[in-house]
């Protein structure tokens, strides 16, 4: 004996596995089991599994079958089993008994506990001199030992009386052995044996090699009811039985007696040939005593002709009634489009199947296959040489699926597309052999998949909308798509499987979904399985981002199949950025982008709702309430339950980690009573070295006496810039040590010291100025006599060019009341350094004005304010404000720059268009209504270029692209007009 060791849990699935058919099903409309690509020699794949010359030898157990079945009763009922079968007159099958079990198998020797399984030898699948074992379990021990307590009780003969199946098989598609257990406990009266020998019947057709088969369902369904006809062309292959108070076969006349459909089964799986009739005497040679009607299914392509193939379609064949010229429902036979090629290839998303057992293992892979019908074994009425059929195509009941399977789908049916014209061949003679295609009329109406070529290693980008129709076609068809996301975000991709018609169903592809990074190879981080959402047809899939990088979002059909009327429609909801991250305590206005945003959508930050005021393709604009700390910002799709959030998104004031760093603080020592040639410069920037714009900066200088211009007191509010910063001029009025403090809200402090002489000193406004290399200048040199804080006047001031080249308005001036004297620098064509010399009476130093040229390659421009706008249809924009600067650290300010200032005006023409025609989402029309350009020097002094946009409030939502051009440099700012929704 062999002992198998394992949980008591591990033991049922095996067992299920060992007596329900041990070996995976491909039941394909006739078939049981296909050859595949993967567990079988090449050469045979889809080949129908069959036993070897059609040969069957059993051996039958020591003892009894119940009280109505002693030992040798029981092996007459298996006999006359097997004659349903071996019978057939075109059916090259035999079957023999080859003797005894070497044991009475019962409760002694078939046991179960927490460590294993105990089985007789000859009767595992490794008993290859015992190619069928039929065991008769007299009490049902043997069932209650490999099922579970009670699983043979006689309540129960429904499903329990015969239990077992195909268990091993060979590499050349051959059954090698099988296991069939007959429950004693169904065998107690004599009524008992008909119903017994129609279950018997059922499981030696499924050990034979023969799968379920569908015609004349309307006797399992009822509807409409069956008549006598019905029932005798009603397959003892069927896969489910109809409703019965009572014994099946008080149900269905002559339960147990094989109709044409079976016959014919039969005869395909094991025809008799010219080979081997002397094998079988008395028996008829197939292909000269029948009529076999084969061919494909397809859909029909856009000039309707034949496209794909169509799987899974019941191809059904009935004998015209020649004396009433009607379809007959008893001389009824079918087969399954596709009942040799594999219906399940597997996936990237949820895998290709087990390292022992891939999808493919059954079935095979040639698309030559995938619509092939054969309606061979079709016979003609007794005494005519010729018959006519009618072929007509139908569904495949949705239900029959799992253990009921008809046909290649073993999981779930696909309902078919098109209509198919009721075909009539006439006057077919034994022998005909008719090759019949089927072209299914009308087509599913996306004829196009835009978004092909892709692949697992080549995805298509998402289109920039969020949302498209699709197609998995053909077969084995996947789609993959890739988009770019943040950390700290999280993503909802939806999909909903239609129709040919565009609707939602559950009927065509069972979309799986899955989300790569786009270095695996393998398994997706995240997977969905099909329809796990209570909405008609949708899978959905909701991915946190924990790293910022590119994604792959990939489609498949659960089984890896792909057909022209797998279509979907696609939608991504993905929130990417808020403008501006920084908001004060009170809240504000934002700009949020992102992917696939559409009118309806909601707005939460942190669980509070914020208010929406506009919605356009990839962009919603909100107002955000007054808040503190850091928030989450969710957006939500209530038509689809689609939600995407943003972690920590935005801040409502600064946080405790924010700083304020000096960026420039130099100044040479500073007359008493003059103002500090340079500016102090800070910046206002997060943890992360992120600028903060719009902080309030507090300056603070000690001593007291001296103050800031700005304010003309010694504490001054600056709001830092789009940089994050924020300068203040120092007018010095204290000697020694002058100390500059810049303070943010939160407490954080930065310092810079500007040293006072209270000696005679001249002091100059500006040290230089920096202008465009050969640009002509005329700057005023502004220079202040002071001693001890006050302005000493009537001085003479000597200027001089000691330097390049450049004009004085005059050589020596006088200083006036307030110890000031000008003169006029002009220069032509500058391209060197010019500098120019201020000198005092003695007892002063001479101070010098630099004119310094900064080429083109050298010019960088720097935005200040009116970038990313945001207004409301009537609201005045904000000039568009920027500084031209060189390329050194920090940045000087450039004079006399040419800024070219170039815009458009866009207003949307209409809403996105996403046309079913052919799968194309297209981004919203943007007309231009409006251009403009102009071109202004830079300020001399300190570089800058204001620009005020016009913007009429009859051109209602519009956008606004500029583009700023000085040198070579180039910097773009933008802003939207947006009107409030409705």
């Amino acid at each position: 004996m062999l002992i198998l060791s394992g949980s008591r849990k591990a033991l049922g699935i095996f067992v299920a596995a060992f007596l329900l058919s041990a070996v995976p099903r491909l039941d394909a409309g006739g078939v049981k089991y296909v050859a595949g690509v993967t567990s079988f020699d090449p050469n045979v794949a889809g080949k129908p599994i069959t036993w070897a010359n059609g040969n069957l030898v059993y051996f039958t157990d020591q003892g009894n079958a119940g009280p109505m079945l002693p030992q040798s009763a029981a092996n007459t009922f298996v006999a006359d089993a097997f004659a349903a079968w071996t019978s057939v007159p075109t059916a090259g099958l035999k079957a023999a008994r080859g003797g005894a079990l070497a044991e009475d198998v019962n409760g002694t020797n078939v046991t179960s506990t927490q460590s294993g399984i105990s089985l007789p030898l000859d009767i595992q699948p490794t008993a290859a001199a015992k190619p069928l074992a039929i065991v008769y379990d007299n009490d049902g021990a043997v069932i209650d030992a490999l099922m579970g307590a009670g699983a043979s009780d006689p309540s129960m003969c429904a499903t329990n009386s015969v239990m077992g199946g195909v268990d091993k098989f060979s590499t050349d598609a051959h059954f090698t052995h099988a296991l069939i257990i007959i429950n004693g406990r169904c065998a107690q009266n004599s009524s008992d044996l008909p119903s017994l020998r129609y279950h018997l019947v059922r499981l030696l057709g499924q050990v034979l090699g023969l799968g379920w088969s569908q015609a004349n369902d309307n006797v399992r369904s009822g509807s409409p009811p069956a008549n006598s006809q019905d029932f005798a062309g009603f397959p003892l292959m069927h896969p489910m039985e109809p409703f019965c108070f009572g014994a099946i076969t008080d149900c269905i006349p002559n339960a147990d007696q094989l109709r044409m459909d079976d016959r014919a089964a039969a005869t395909r799986l094991y025809p008799v040939t010219a080979l081997n009739i002397s094998s079988f005497s008395g028996k008829q040679i197939s292909a000269a005593s029948t009529i076999r009607i084969r061919g494909s299914v397809y859909f029909s392509d856009v000039h309707g002709n034949s496209g794909q193939p169509m799987q899974g379609v019941n191809v059904v064949a009935r004998l015209i009634d020649k004396s009433t010229g009607m379809p007959s429902r008893s001389s009824v036979a079918t087969s399954v489009s596709g009942f040799l090629f594999h219906g399940n290839n597997g996936n990237h998303i949820s895998g290709f199947g087990t390292t022992t057992q891939l999808y493919n293992a059954f079935g095979s892979a040639d698309t030559g296959l995938e619509g092939f019908y054969d309606l061979g074994g079709l016979e003609l009425p007794p005494g005519e040489t010729t018959a006519s059929y009618q072929i007509t195509v139908e569904q495949v009941e949705p239900s029959y699926a799992g253990a009921a399977t008809v046909g290649p789908y073993g999981s779930s049916q696909i309902t078919p597309s098109g209509t198919a014209p009721v075909i009539i061949l006439a006057d077919l003679s034994a022998g005909a052999d008719v090759l019949k295609d089927i072209v299914m009329s009308g087509n599913p109406k996306l004829t196009t998949d835009v978004s092909e070529p892709n692949s697992f290693a080549t995805p298509s980008p998402v289109p920039s909308s969020g949302q498209w129709w699709g197609s998995l076609s053909g077969y084995g068809d996947e789609d993959f798509f890739t988009f770019s996301a943040k950390a700290n975000r999280t993503f909802d991709f939806q999909v909903i499987a239609l129709d040919e018609t565009l609707s939602p169903t559950s009927g065509k592809a069972h979309p799986e979904l899955g989300v790569w990074r786009p270095s695996d190879l393998t398994a997706p981080q995240l997977m969905a399985d099909a329809f796990n959402r209570l909405t008609p047809g949708l899978t959905e899939l909701a991915g946190d981002v924990s790293a910022a990088g590119k994604l792959k979002l990939g489609i498949a059909d659960f089984r890896g199949d792909g057909r022209p009327d797998f279509l979907y429609r696609a939608r991504l909801l993905y929130a990417d950025t808020i403008t501006p991250e920084r908001l004060a305590l009170s809240g504000g206005n934002v700009i949020i982008r992102g992917i696939g945003f559409r009118q309806g959508l909601s707005l939460d930050v942190g669980t509070t709702a914020a208010s929406v005021i506009a919605i356009d393709e990839n962009q919603l604009v909100a107002t955000l309430p007054a808040m503190s700390g850091t928030q989450n910002v969710t957006i939500t799709a209530p038509q689809t339950g689609a939600v995407t959030t943003m972690k920590n998104a935005v801040t409502f004031g600064l946080l405790s980690t924010d700083q304020v760093q000096i960026v420039s603080s130099g100044n040479p020592p500073v007359a008493v009573g003059t103002d500090a040639p340079n500016p102090v410069v800070v910046r206002a920037v997060a943890a992360d070295s992120t600028p903060l714009a719009g902080v309030n900066v507090t300056f603070t200088v000690t001593p007291t006496q001296s103050l800031f211009p700005l304010c003309a007191k010694n504490v001054c509010n600056v709001v830092t810039d789009i940089n994050g910063e924020a300068s203040i001029t120092l007018t010095v009025k204290a000697a020694g040590t002058n100390t500059v403090t810049a303070t943010l809200p939160n407490g954080n402090s930065t310092t810079a010291a500007i040293s006072g002489n209270a000696s005679l000193r001249l002091a100059e406004a500006v040290q230089g100025a920096w202008v465009l290399a050969g640009s002509s200048t005329s700057s005023a040199v502004v220079v202040q006599l002071m001693n001890s804080g006050s302005p000493v006047s009537g001085q003479p001031i000597n200027f001089t060019v000691t330097a390049g080249t450049g004009n004085l308005s005059v050589a020596n001036a006088i200083t006036n009341a307030s110890g000031v004297a000008t003169t006029q620098l002009t220069t032509s064509n500058t391209m060197t350094t010019v500098i120019e010399r201020a000198c005092p009476p003695v007892g002063a130093a001479c101070v010098d004005f630099v004119l310094q040229p900064v080429t083109p390659s050298n010019i960088k421009i720097k935005k200040i304010s009116g970038d990313d706008q945001l207004l409301l249809v009537g609201q005045t924009p904000q000039p568009i404000l920027l500084r031209v600067t060189d390329s050194s650290t920090p940045a000087n300010p450039v004079g006399n720059v040419p800024a070219t200032i170039s815009g458009v005006v866009y207003r949307a023409a209409g809403p996105p268009d996403c046309s079913p025609s052919d799968g194309v989402c297209r981004p919203l029309t943007q007309v231009a209504v409006s251009r403009f350009s102009q071109t202004i020097l830079s300020n001399l002094s300190n570089g800058t270029v204001s620009y005020q946009p016009a913007i009429q409030n009859s051109w209602g939502a519009v956008r606004v692209a500029v583009i700023v051009t000085a040198g070579e440099a180039s910097q773009q700012f933008a802003m939207q007009v947006v009107a409030p929704q409705p």
